[in-house]
C-alpha cells in the first residue's frame, strides 16, 4: 500500500527541507545543494546515494534536482515553463549521466519525457513524485522528527489507531489538529537537538509563541515512532506513568489543562528536578515548558547538592522560542490557509498584505491561526486596501482569550506590579524606576518588586539586562489598560496618584494596535476630577521636557475630541488645561522654556477656561539683543535664534505683547546694525550650520521689520550662498551605478504558492 503525501500542501520552502533531509539521510550533505527550490535547485550526488535513491542502478555521474510544482500550475504549458526554470538554471548534468528529480508532482511517463527537453539526449531520467516519495520518507521515520510538518500532508491512522495512545495521557486530538498547520521552527529544531542530547529540554518565552505546540508535535512524532507519550500536569502524574522498561516522553506545560497563568506549577517542577534527572535516559525524555528562573533556581541547587556530574548548566537545556524568522511566518500564513481551505479572494489579501502581517509586532502563531480562521476567511481581495490592512491590524492586535483569563487570574500583588510598568517611561524600565513607580500606587506588598517580577517572568515582562524590565508582548500592557479601564475604583486611584507617563496614557488618543483607544482611563466624571485634583501636584515635580509633553498630549486630546465632536469630553479638558495652565510655567521661565511657552499659548488658543498671557517682559529683557552682538560667534547665533523665536511666538500668540515691547518700530534701527555687516565676509568666518540659521533668523526677521525687509532678504542670501561652497570634487558628475532589480522578498516567495493560475497564462499557450 503506498502512503499518500500531499506534498503540495507544503508550500516549496518546507518541501525543499523534506528533500535535503530525505538526502541527508541518503548521505548527501546539506550544504552540498545549490539554488532553491522555488527556482533552480540541485546536488551532485555519489552512486552509492543515486542508487539507493532510485532503487536501481543507474548511469554515470548523477545531479539530484527539485522541481516544484505550484498548486496554479495545471497545464503542460505551465509544467514546459516549470520545468525549463529548474531544469535550464545552471544544473551540470553531464551526458550518460543519469538526473533523479525530486517533485511534488506525480512521476509518470509524460512528466520524464517533459524533463528530456531540458537535458542532455542521453541522461538517464530518474522521477521520484509524490508517491516514491512517500515510500522513501515512511522508510525513513527519524525524518518525521526533522520535517513533521509532512505527519501534516498524509493520514495518521495507520500510525496512530484506536489503541495507539492507549497508554498515553496525551491530547492526541488536539496534536492531530495541529499537524496540518505546524511548521518546524528554529525552537523546534532546538529542542529536538538539546533533547537528544540531554534527554530534557525546557522551552521558555512569551505565551502564544508556539511553546505547547511544539512539545505536543514533538509529542506526535514519537507517538507514531511508537513510543508512549503522556502529559502532566506535575510530577505526581509523571511517577505515575513512569514505567522503566518502556519507551516514554514525558510533556510537562504549565498550561496544560488551564488557561490561566500559574505561577507556582513551575515551582512544583523544579522542587522535584533533581530526581526526575536521575531517571531519564535514551528511552526516557522530558520536554518542560516553563519560565527561566524556576530552571535555574531548580539546577543551582543540584549542583549545590550534587555536583556537576549528570546535570546539565540551565544554558544547555534552555530553548528561547522567543524569535520568528519572517520565513517561519510566511509559512504559517501558508499552512493555515491551504488547511483552511481559504477562497481566492482570501488568498489574495494574505499575498497582498503579507509584508504588513509579517512585520506586525503584535504578530505571534497564535494570532496567525486565529487572523486565517477568522476575519480573512471573510475578506476579499477587492476590497479598499486600507480597509483590509486596518482590519487585519486590529485582529492582529486584539489579545487572545487565553491571555485575559491569565491576567485576570492574578492576585494584587502580581496585577499592582503590571499596573505600574503603565505609569513607568515606555520601553525598558529600569527596576528601580519601577519600584518608585509602584510605591507611588501602593505603599506596601508582601514580597519585594524584584521577587514579584520574577513570577511574572517570561510571561507577562521580560528582563532587559543589566537591570531593567519590559513587556514580554504588546499586547499585555493593552489589557492591563483594558482591565484597569474597566475597574472605576482602581481608575480614579490611579489617575489621584499617577505620574507624566500615567497622565499621558490617560490623556491618550489614538492608542492601541488599530489606533482604536482614546482616553482609556477617563471613562465618568469621577475620572476627570481625579485627574484635576492631582494635576497640580503631578506639575509640580515635572522637568521642562515633561511639561512640554503633558501640554502636547492635552492638545492632541482637545483636537481629537472636538474633530469626533465628543462636547464632554472637550468640556473637561477645557477645565483641565485650564488648571495645568495656571500652574505649568516657571515663575523664572529662561530661554531654554521658549518650547514650553510655545506649547502653552498653543494650548490656550484652543480652550475656554485659559488664563491670563503670561508676563514675558523680564524674558524679553534678557534675550533681546545689543547693537554689539558678534554674529560670527556660536553663542551670538544662538542668541539670536532665541530673541527671534521668542518674536515669532508673540506674533503668532500675543501681538499685543510685541506693540508693548516696541515691535517694530522701536527696534528697527537696531535689527538694521545688526545686520549692517558684509554677509560674503561673515559667511567664511561660520560654521555651514551657522550659516544657516543666520538664514533662517534673517528670513524671519523681515517679515517682522518691513524697514529693514530688502536688507534681511539679501544678507539671507548671501550669508548662505558664500559660506564654505562645494570644492569642485564634491560637485563633478559622478558615473551612475546600476544595480540588479531588488529580488523578491522570502515572505512574497513563499506565499506565492496561494495564487491562482491566470487567464494569460491559457492565452499565451494558445499563441502560435
Amino acid at each position: 500500500m503506498v502512503t499518500r503525501y500531499d506534498l503540495t500542501a507544503l508550500g516549496w520552502l518546507q518541501f525543499e527541507f523534506v528533500c535535503t533531509e530525505l538526502l541527508a539521510a541518503h548521505g548527501v550533505a546539506p550544504e552540498a545543494w545549490l539554488g532553491e527550490a522555488d527556482t533552480t535547485r540541485w546536488a551532485t550526488i555519489s552512486a552509492h546515494s543515486a542508487q539507493a535513491l532510485a532503487r536501481r542502478p543507474v548511469a554515470g555521474p548523477t545531479v539530484a534536482c527539485v522541481v516544484w510544482f505550484p498548486r496554479w500550475a495545471t497545464t503542460n504549458w505551465d509544467a514546459r515553463n516549470r520545468l525549463a526554470e529548474a531544469l535550464g538554471g545552471g544544473i551540470e548534468a553531464e551526458p550518460g549521466g543519469s538526473v533523479i528529480v525530486l517533485t511534488n508532482a506525480t512521476g509518470n511517463a509524460d512528466l520524464c519525457s517533459l524533463a528530456s527537453e531540458h537535458l542532455p539526449g542521453e541522461a538517464d531520467i530518474v522521477v521520484l513524485g509524490r508517491a516514491e516519495l512517500g515510500r522513501l520518507i515512511d522508510d525513513r521515520a527519524d525524518l518525521w522528527l526533522r520535517v513533521p510538518a509532512v505527519l501534516g500532508v498524509r493520514g495518521l491512522d495507520d500510525l496512530v489507531g484506536a489503541d495507539a495512545g492507549r497508554d498515553s495521557t496525551f491530547d492526541l486530538g488536539a496534536a492531530r489538529a495541529l499537524a496540518p498547520t505546524f511548521v518546524a521552527t528554529g525552537a523546534y529544531q532546538r529542542c529536538c537537538d538539546v533533547v537528544g542530547r540531554h534527554r530534557f529540554a525546557v522551552l521558555s518565552g512569551p505565551p502564544e509563541m508556539g511553546k505547547t505546540a511544539a512539545a505536543r508535535m514533538l509529542g506526535l512524532v514519537r507517538l507514531c515512532q511508537g513510543w508512549e507519550v503522556c502529559e502532566c500536569t506535575d510530577p505526581d502524574a509523571l511517577w505515575r506513568a513512569y514505567r522503566r522498561d518502556g519507551r516514554q516522553m514525558f510533556i510537562a506545560d504549565d498550561a496544560f489543562g488551564s488557561t490561566e497563568y500559574r505561577a507556582d506549577a513551575a515551582e512544583r517542577w523544579a522542587l522535584d528536578l533533581d530526581r526526575i534527572l536521575q531517571h531519564l535516559d535514551d528511552r526516557h525524555v522530558l520536554v518542560w515548558t516553563s519560565r527561566p528562573a524556576p530552571l535555574h533556581a531548580a539546577l543551582r541547587r543540584i549542583h549545590r547538592e550534587n555536583g556537576l556530574q549528570r546535570f546539565p548548566r540551565p544554558g544547555e537545556v534552555m530553548v528561547d522560542a522567543t524569535d520568528l524568522t519572517d520565513g517561519e511566518k510566511a509559512l504559517m500564513l501558508f499552512r493555515h490557509a491551504v488547511a483552511a481551505g481559504l477562497g481566492a479572494g482570501p488568498r489574495r489579501v494574505i499575498r497582498a498584505q503579507a509584508a504588513n502581517i509579517v512585520s506586525d509586532p503584535y504578530l505571534t502563531p497564535e494570532r496567525i491561526r486565529r487572523l486565517v480562521a477568522g476575519r480573512l476567511a471573510e475578506l476579499e481581495g477587492d476590497a479598499p486596501g486600507a480597509e483590509i490592512a486596518e482590519s487585519i491590524a486590529f485582529e492582529i492586535g486584539s489579545p487572545t482569550d487565553a491571555m485575559a483569563a491569565s491576567l485576570a487570574a492574578l492576585d494584587a500583588d502580581h496585577r499592582d506590579i503590571l499596573v505600574a510598568m503603565l505609569d513607568a517611561p515606555p520601553g525598558p524600565v529600569p527596576e528601580r524606576d519601577l519600584a518608585a513607580a509602584v510605591r507611588r500606587h501602593r505603599h506596601e506588598l508582601a514580597q519585594p518588586v524584584a521577587a514579584l517580577v520574577d513570577r511574572l517572568e517570561d510571561h507577562f515582562l521580560r528582563r532587559v539586562p543589566p537591570t531593567a524590565v519590559t513587556w514580554v508582548h504588546p499586547s499585555w500592557r493593552d489589557l492591563v489598560i483594558e482591565q484597569l479601564g474597566h475597574d472605576p475604583v482602581g481608575r480614579c486611584g490611579f489617575l489621584g496618584r499617577c505620574g507624566v507617563e500615567g497622565a499621558l496614557l490617560a490623556l491618550s488618543v489614538r492608542g492601541g494596535s488599530a489606533g482604536e483607544r482614546h482616553l482609556p482611563l477617563l471613562a465618568g466624571d469621577a475620572d476627570w476630577d481625579a485627574l484635576l485634583g492631582h494635576a497640580g501636584a503631578l506639575v509640580a515635580d515635572l522637568g521642562l521636557a515633561d511639561r512640554v509633553r503633558i501640554l502636547r498630549q492635552v492638545s492632541a486630546a482637545v483636537h481629537d475630541r472636538k474633530r469626533v465632536d465628543d462636547r464632554h469630553a472637550v468640556a473637561e479638558l477645557d477645565a483641565l488645561a485650564g488648571r495645568l495652565l495656571e500652574r505649568i510655567l516657571p515663575a523664572d521661565l529662561d530661554p531654554a522654556g521658549l518650547v514650553l511657552l510655545q506649547e502653552w499659548y498653543g494650548l490656550a488658543a484652543l480652550v475656554q477656561a485659559a488664563p491670563p498671557a503670561p508676563d514675558v517682559a523680564r524674558l524679553w529683557i534678557e534675550l533681546v539683543p545689543t547693537s554689539g552682538l558678534n554674529l560670527a560667534s556660536p553663542s551670538g547665533v544662538a542668541a539670536l535664534e532665541s530673541w527671534t523665536a521668542l518674536i515669532d511666538i508673540l506674533r503668532q500668540y500675543d501681538p499685543a505683547a510685541l506693540e508693548r515691547f516696541g515691535v517694530p518700530a522701536a527696534l528697527s534701527g537696531l535689527v538694521g546694525e545688526l545686520f549692517a555687516v558684509d554677509a560674503r565676509v561673515l559667511a567664511g568666518k561660520v560654521a555651514r550650520d551657522e550659516a544657516m540659521a543666520l538664514r533662517r533668523v534673517a528670513r524671519s526677521l523681515a517679515g517682522v521689520f518691513p524697514d529693514q525687509r530688502t536688507a534681511l532678504l539679501v544678507f539671507s542670501t548671501d550669508v548662505f550662498a558664500f559660506s564654505h561652497p562645494p570644492e569642485e570634487d564634491e560637485i563633478e558628475e559622478r558615473p551612475r551605478v546600476f544595480t540588479d532589480p531588488p529580488r523578491p522578498t522570502i515572505v512574497s516567495r513563499v506565499l506565492a504558492d496561494l495564487a491562482e493560475p491566470s487567464p494569460r497564462r491559457f492565452l499565451r499557450r494558445r499563441r502560435p
